[in-house]
């Protein structure tokens, strides 16, 4: 049995829950219905024995919030990804952070 560390939040009209411990993450109608849904996805992610190799343990979270510099095109960017391609928008906006590109 592994724990996980989880976020959800609020995007237009779902609630998207994400791991924390590995690159997962879900959406619902509700908050509850993100985290069932994110509980689903690990356990079927986790079905293969390599992903356990993935998982990063996490003693302490922290919540925080900052303001950065973003250009009008990545924001205009961000908003054009349904809730489902969340995933992909945090990794690629996390790219262009780490490169100096925001």
């Amino acid at each position: 049995m592994k724990t996980i560390k989880y976020v959800v939040y609020k995007e237009g009209k779902h609630y998207i829950s994400q791991c924390l411990n590995v690159d997962v993450s879900s959406f619902g109608s509700s908050a509850q219905e993100a985290i069932d849904n994110l509980t689903e996805a690990l356990e079927l992610y986790f079905e293969d024995g390599d992903t356990l190799k993935s998982y990063q343990p996490i003693k302490e979270t922290l919540w925080g919030e900052s303001h950065i510099r973003v250009s009008a095109s990545v924001i205009e960017a961000n908003h054009r990804h349904p809730a489902c391609d969340r995933n992909n928008q945090i990794h690629n906006k996390a790219i262009r952070i780490r490169t100096g590109e925001v």
